[in-house]
């Protein structure tokens, strides 16, 4: 019984370190745009809304209607996506969503501030946000 207690032991424990997820690798040129962002998170903390900020909201379209910031914009984070865009097709869907953030009145020396549910472990705002850096938005 000592023994199958023993297996049965050393099988859960193979399993559970094989269910470990492997660290995230960073390429190096993914630390440029990772050092750009905590250079300009740590030159601009806090947050400051003025009349000027253009506010993304990426959480659900409900709960954008039931409380927002005013005169922020509800934007679906898969629309800004660039993931999985090549060649001519990157190209097209950077123009589209060039055009689309320009009609918000986004610009490259435009204040924008992102939210969404990033507390609640989603992150479409990063998505959305990476986008923006990759346009030369700041």
């Amino acid at each position: 019984i000592m023994r199958l207690v023993g297996f049965v032991f050393l099988g859960a424990l193979l399993f559970v370190m094989g269910c470990a997820q492997a660290p995230t690798l960073i390429s190096e040129s993914d630390v440029s745009i990772i050092d750009r962002s905590m250079q300009f998170e740590k030159t601009n903390r806090p947050i400051k809304i003025t009349n000027e900020t253009v506010v993304l909201d990426t959480r659900a379209y409900f709960d954008f209607q039931i409380s927002h910031i005013p005169n922020s914009a509800s934007i679906n984070a898969k629309e800004f996506s660039l993931r999985g865009s090549y060649g001519s097709d990157l190209q097209t869907k950077g123009v589209s969503i060039a055009r689309r953030l320009a009609l918000l009145g986004v610009n490259p020396f435009s204040h924008v501030v992102v939210i969404g549910y990033g507390d609640k472990g989603h992150g479409d705002e990063g998505i959305v946000a990476f986008t923006l850096m990759a346009l030369g938005v700041e």
